[in-house]
């Protein structure tokens, strides 16, 4: 499994999150044989943090900058002063298992997260998952996303 420097993050996230990699060689589209470098879990959260917008400090569950793709998109969820996940482990998480908490942003800074990472208020998920389980991972985590008014 590689990827040319030409393709997007978004491939390249897709890529590594369905076949679940760490790091995903970029080679030449020239010679795929010419390993160009690697693009790690780090090198994604980095620049999915600086496309990530900031948001007031409580429990909100929003779509970061609308990046969909591959059937894909990339959540962000603030953790508030009062919410119950503050303290929490990441692997303590009911998440469903199709989805990925790529960084967690705390002070400014992207953190690559392990289970033993505990969560601490106004730390910032960027979770990556596909946009028809955005309600489960509310649902599981206590968003206050609000659902669009069905009734006529």
């Amino acid at each position: 499994m590689t990827i040319y420097p030409d393709q997007s993050l978004d491939e390249a996230v897709h890529r590594m999150s369905l076949n679940s990699l760490r790091q995903l060689p970029v080679v030449s589209r020239a010679d795929s044989k010419h390993l160009l470098g690697m693009l790690g879990r780090s090198d994604v959260f980095t620049a999915y943090s600086r496309q990530a917008t900031s948001v007031d400090p409580i429990d909100e569950l929003t779509d970061v900058a609308g990046i969909e793709a591959y059937g894909t998109g990339v959540l962000a969820l603030t953790i508030g002063p009062e919410s119950r996940l503050a303290g929490s482990a990441l692997s303590q998480l009911q998440l469903p298992k199709d989805c990925l908490i790529a960084a967690v942003i705390r002070r400014g800074e992207a953190l690559i997260p392990r289970g033993r990472t505990k969560l601490m208020a106004n730390d910032r998920l960027l979770i990556i998952a596909q946009p028809g389980r955005y309600r489960e991972i509310e649902l599981a985590l206590g968003g206050t996303r609000d659902a669009p008014d069905t009734r006529g």
